[in-house]
């Protein structure tokens, strides 16, 4: 996850013009923009309301099982350091 990290970071001051040196709080506040921890907050609880508002008995049963069949980022995690 750091290295998506380091290249969203790398790849807004790429695209806008602002030096590698610059701070990356600084650019998020100048443009408005979300930072890597907020896109992936927002995706993971898009994910999870998702999930528990889907019609299926397979995923209603998963949902009574509680949060951690959601751990998304515990499961990204040992994704990425599978690769």
């Amino acid at each position: 996850m750091n290295k998506l990290k380091s290249a969203y970071n790398r790849c807004l001051k790429t695209f806008f013009g602002y030096s590698r040196h610059f701070s990356v709080m600084q650019l998020l506040l100048d443009l408005r923009m979300p930072s890597w921890n907020t896109l992936i907050t927002n995706s993971q609880s898009v994910f999870i309301r998702l999930w528990q508002i889907y019609e299926n008995r397979l995923i209603s049963h998963m949902c009574m099982l509680g949060p951690k069949c959601f751990d998304t980022v515990g499961w990204a995690a040992g994704r990425a350091s599978s690769l």
